[in-house]
């Protein structure tokens, strides 16, 4: 399968700053613990500026690229305990799908989660047929940039609010 990015501009240039370092073609789940971390900073940095005060994640996610999150319309598309997908339809449109049922920071969790997961797994087949691979390794990094993709959004968020008081 090719790879194809969703990526444009500083966010693409980001994504192979870091995302790529180990492995250039991306077969597996390699990226070290601190590039993913490097990286959520690279991308709220860029986002930062393009969105100024008014970013979030939801902003994020469409700053990045993606153009519909939706909050359980699509829940037969879920497995049982999954709290979260990413599709993208054969228009090359990208939707995240997120259960509505979850508390508000398992939401925000989530779609940093699935983020990742558009930023680094989508991979095309050509055709507009488009899967993600999954694995124990790349759910990982997925939960790593979570992690810190909150955690940094929450600290910019802390310091704007002390620095209006």
């Amino acid at each position: 399968m090719a790879y194809s990015s969703p990526l444009t501009g500083e966010y693409l240039r980001a994504f192979e700053r870091h995302a790529t370092k180990n492995d250039p073609k991306r077969g597996g789940a390699t990226v070290p613990c601190w590039e993913i971390v490097a990286y959520a900073a690279d991308i709220l940095d860029i986002a930062a500026r393009k969105l100024g005060d008014s970013l979030d994640m939801c902003r994020l996610a469409r700053s990045l690229g993606i153009d519909k999150i939706v909050f359980n319309s699509n829940a037969q598309m879920l497995k049982p305990g999954q709290y979260g997908i990413i599709t993208i339809n054969a228009d090359n449109k990208t939707t995240i799908v997120l259960r509505d049922e979850l508390e508000r920071e398992e939401k925000r969790f989530t779609l940093a989660h699935e983020i990742w997961h558009y930023c680094l797994h989508v991979r095309s087949s050509g055709g507009g047929d488009y899967s993600i691979f999954s694995s124990a390794i790349i759910e990982q990094e997925a939960e790593i940039f979570a992690a810190a993709l909150m955690y940094l959004l929450d600290q910019r968020t802390a310091q704007r609010a002390a620095h209006a008081a």
